[in-house]
């Protein structure tokens, strides 16, 4: 599949998700794992490990919806403390578009090498070069970014030291968050200049426009 094609059906996947309901987030879910066929064993791995990392914003997401929203309550025989059904459901269906999206986009970058991935960011911005957007350095930025997702999760998985009393917990995360940015400042500054050899991409075939018209009315009609 074209590269262009690729980033316009994650971003068209990410809205509809986001916008519609669960028939739009199994859609998603189905070309995801249609497209996780096709790329390495090592690369699926590496996507489930990156979902789980979510584990404890996913649970905070729940429990704020669980308790925050209001709606019937699961038990009647505590309105005052008990969590509504709307909430429930609202939170188990931000929490599946939360995890659905970090697997479309863990394909995306497991499946497109580098340079495809700025050249079809240059392709796609470039139109906005009239408005003096500087399309270049910025398809390179956001190329390099979504590169270094992964490096940056490695750096935050060691689980932190156990502290008691909330004083002590929050000089902790305040300590890690500084050791955090001072790993990734020095990471940055040692990593070796590399030359990347950027393609220059055709336009995608029209067949291939037309299978994004058709998944996007698809998304529409559900």
């Amino acid at each position: 599949m074209h590269p262009v094609i690729k980033i316009l059906l994650l971003l068209l996947a990410a809205l509809m998700t986001v916008w519609g309901g669960w028939s739009q987030w199994l859609l998603t879910l189905s070309l995801t794992v249609i497209g996780f066929t096709c790329v390495k064993e090592a690369d699926v791995k590496k996507a489930l490990k990156m979902m789980a990392r979510l584990r404890w914003l996913l649970l905070s997401i729940i429990i704020i919806y669980l308790w925050f929203t209001p709606g019937t309550p699961l038990l009647p025989d505590f309105p005052g403390w008990s969590p509504s059904y709307e909430g429930v459901l609202m939170g188990l269906h931000r929490a599946a578009i939360l995890l659905l999206l970090v697997l479309a986009v863990s394909l995306l970058l497991q499946s497109t090498p580098l340079a495809l991935m700025i050249a079809a960011l240059l392709w796609l911005l470039r139109p906005f070069a009239v408005f003096g957007l500087p399309h270049e350095r910025l398809a390179v930025r956001l190329a390099l970014t979504m590169e270094a997702v992964d490096e940056l999760q490695r750096m935050t998985s060691a689980a932190p030291p156990v502290t008691k009393g909330l004083q002590q917990r929050i000089r902790m995360a305040a300590t890690r968050m500084v050791d955090l940015f001072g790993k990734v400042t020095q990471h940055a500054h040692s990593l070796p200049c590399r030359s990347i050899e950027v393609p220059v991409l055709n336009a995608p075939g029209w067949l291939q426009w037309l299978m994004l018209l058709a998944l996007s009315g698809v998304f529409l009609i559900l």
